[in-house]
């Protein structure tokens, strides 16, 4: 308890790295019965400071605990994308996908079709189908989907999906300007054919 009321001060205080530092030693002491959550907390902070090896060390005792943490899962892929791990970052947003629901497993199913939206449109276009199963409202799902679609020569799916992302039903989750700009092009070509 002494290590985690020092912890709090510090973190009251700001002083980040050094709250790190005690709250890690809380983390590992045998007594202290960290939970998940805080070893979670550890783990976010490091990977904010940079440190993303140790971060992805931390996340062990949170998947320990609690192997569905759908926020652990995404500070993994997050920490995967970073060192350059495109397979294991989309198994990782699947997994924060599979313990979401709603808008927030949308953003995961998008997410784990991101690295393979170029290189590897079919698999891109059956994760971007879970996104909008997740949450039909979600337009950027739309959008990518109707590129993926086109890219595996699913003409009529790229249009419907290009409609979908510019209706006014998927104002829950709106397109940026230019992704909103991109979609119409892309569905005024197709419709070109």
């Amino acid at each position: 308890a002494p290590l985690a009321a020092w912890a709090g001060v510090l973190h009251a205080l700001g002083r980040s790295a050094r709250w790190r530092t005690v709250f890690a030693a809380f983390c590992d002491h045998p007594d202290a019965k960290a939970e998940a959550r805080d070893h979670l907390a550890l783990a976010q902070s490091l990977a904010e400071a940079g440190a993303l090896e140790e971060a992805a060390r931390r996340l062990a005792p949170v998947f320990e605990g609690e192997p569905e943490n759908a926020s652990a899962w995404a500070l993994s892929a997050r920490l995967r994308e970073a060192a350059g791990d495109a397979e294991g970052a989309t198994l990782a947003w699947t997994r924060a996908a599979e313990g979401s629901s709603g808008l927030e497993a949308a953003r995961c199913w998008r997410l784990a079709a991101a690295a393979w939206e170029a290189s590897d449109p079919e698999r891109a276009f059956g994760l971007l189908g879970r996104a909008v199963d997740a949450f039909p409202s979600f337009a950027p799902a739309h959008a990518a989907l109707a590129i993926a679609a086109e890219r595996t020569g699913r003409h009529d799916a790229a249009i419907r999906a290009a409609s979908s992302a510019l209706s006014g039903d998927a104002l829950a989750a709106p397109l940026a300007r230019e992704e909103r700009l991109a979609a119409a092009q892309h569905r005024q070509h197709l419709r070109g054919r």
